[in-house]
């Protein structure tokens, strides 16, 4: 009798074990369906039944540059459709809650091997059209070179850093870097230490034109008021000191026009995407070919710009800023506004905006009459062009992120 009871007992618990592993939830992922930059998602749920206590499905991602699985969102039914994230290599999972019991599905990954990620969370980029290679600036310090045929990268770590420049001097390539500890640092084409100038008061940027370089260096601790010096490249000397009061507000400048003798300027923007009206000042200023100071031009427009959005023309002959995309002249003649932009290329005959869905619009310059739009990773944040291909530097978020991405189009 107590063996025939303990039987029973033992019997009991097996059945009930057995019918508990049965009726499990499970969710079970599909393989992935890729569409351009988007994946449709199937999955099948079973052994969840029409219980009260059901809760959800939701979906889950991680990519290469993340540490863990992050809530994408909660859906129904058993399909759905996603944005792919800027990254190489993306892993989806299904998340299944009935009550307190959780459970994921297998993870399903989506491999991209044409994207490759650069770890730089850019300021500013440089295009050596010459030798297909780009320069990736981080406000931080770092400075990498991308080979644009291959992706090899060469990576230098300076000083926190502001808007650089390019340029050839006695037939060498150099690059000029401006640094908040009051340097500017010159590099050759490998990024390689070559000479340094100081300035003595932290400089926002730099211009190379002639055997001179032109600088924006801070007075004090105002981001509103800058000092515009001239020294030789060559000695390291300084040429001339311009303490005009037109121009105390100018913190970032550009070399224009063909003359060797004229620069862009325009005021500080303490946001990246700054879309006020208030406070724009555009610069324009003539120097003699020695370096010394002549005239400047200001001009408060009544278009947004910006000094972190900037870019200038391969001939130098005209400039497009802010996420407004106002083209002016150098003389400020406003000639057109391309609006919801993430960042821009500007060639002689071609204006090319990235776009906040991530697509690149071309617009042919003499009408800004738009002429194609191309698909893109990212967010376009610097466009050039090597005369046959569309190089776009693409950011992985509309407001930057840690990342970048090359891509050819």
């Amino acid at each position: 009798m107590k063996y025939s009871l303990l039987l029973f007992v033992a019997c009991f618990w097996a059945l009930s074990s057995c019918k508990k592993t049965e009726s499990a939830p499970e969710i079970s992922l599909n393989d992935l369906k890729l569409s351009g930059n988007s994946v449709e998602l199937n999955w099948t749920i079973r052994n969840a039944g029409n219980k009260k206590d059901f809760v959800g499905v939701s979906i889950e991602r991680k990519t290469e540059v993340e540490p863990g699985y992050t809530h994408v969102r909660g859906v129904s039914g058993n399909t759905a459709n996603e944005e792919l994230p800027v990254a190489q290599q993306v892993s989806y999972r299904m998340k299944l809650t009935v009550g307190s019991y959780t459970t994921y599905s297998e993870v399903r990954e989506v491999i991209r091997p044409e994207i490759k990620l650069v770890n730089v969370r850019l300021l500013d980029v440089l295009y050596d059209r010459d030798n297909n290679k780009l320069f990736l600036f981080d406000a931080s310090g770092k400075i990498v070179k991308y080979d644009v045929p291959t992706g090899n990268t060469t990576t230098q770590t300076t000083g926190a850093l502001w808007f650089p420049d390019l340029a050839i001097h006695n037939g060498q390539q150099e690059l000029y870097v401006p640094q908040q500890d009051g340097k500017v640092v010159i590099y050759n084409s490998d990024l390689q230490k070559i000479a340094e100038i100081n300035v003595g008061s932290p400089v926002m940027s730099v211009a190379y034109s002639n055997g001179y370089l032109y600088t924006t260096s801070r007075q004090g601790s105002s981001m509103s008021e800058y000092l515009l010096r001239v020294y030789d490249r060559n000695t390291g000397e300084l040429v001339s000191n311009m303490n005009n009061s037109t121009a105390y507000d100018c913190a970032v400048i550009k070399r224009a026009g063909n003359t060797g003798t004229e620069l862009i300027g325009i005021n500080f923007s303490n946001s990246f995407y700054q879309v006020t009206y208030d406070e724009v000042a555009l610069f324009n200023f003539k120097y003699t070919a020695a370096g010394n100071f002549v005239s400047v031009k200001r001009t408060e427009p009544s278009n947004t710009a910006n000094s972190m959005n900037f870019v200038v023309s391969a001939d130098g002959s005209k400039f497009i800023t802010a996420i407004g995309g106002n083209v002016y002249t150098n003389n400020h003649e406003h000639l057109a506004r391309i609006e919801g932009c993430t960042g821009f290329g500007l060639d002689n005959n071609r204006l090319y905006a990235g776009r906040t869905n991530k697509t690149l619009e071309v617009f042919y310059v003499p009408d800004f009459a738009s002429i194609e739009k191309i698909n893109t990773h990212g967010y376009p944040f610097r466009v050039f062009s090597d005369g046959v291909n569309i190089i776009s530097v693409n950011t992985m978020y509309y407001n930057a992120g840690e990342h970048c991405l090359v891509q050819i189009l």
